[in-house]
């Protein structure tokens, strides 16, 4: 597999929990400067934090600050899903239209 392929999932998924943080917690980027680059990296994946440094600096506009956010770890996603209920048809015989 690609490695751009395989470092990105991980990224839009840590980017959407950042994201979804900073909407819950907005005293967590007050001290974020505006237009700034984020770097997002994982506690012991050096492999990744490599990757995600050389993106952001092949991006990194000119006079744009850069901000390393370190994330420690991520908790299990939890459903959202209230009661499911689960219906199970009958089986489709031969013959049936």
């Amino acid at each position: 597999m690609d490695k751009v392929v395989s470092n990105a999932t991980p990224l839009i998924y840590l980017v959407t929990k950042f994201d979804r943080y900073v909407v819950e917690h907005p005293e967590f980027a007050v001290n974020i400067p505006r237009n700034a680059q984020i770097v997002l990296q994982v506690e012991g994946d050096e492999q990744y934090n490599e990757w995600s440094m050389q993106l952001a600096e092949r991006q990194r506009e000119i006079d744009q600050r850069v901000v390393y956010v370190k994330v420690k770890g991520l908790k299990p996603d939890r459903s959202r899903l209230l009661r499911p209920e689960v219906a199970v048809s009958a089986y489709r015989e031969a013959g049936d239209v």
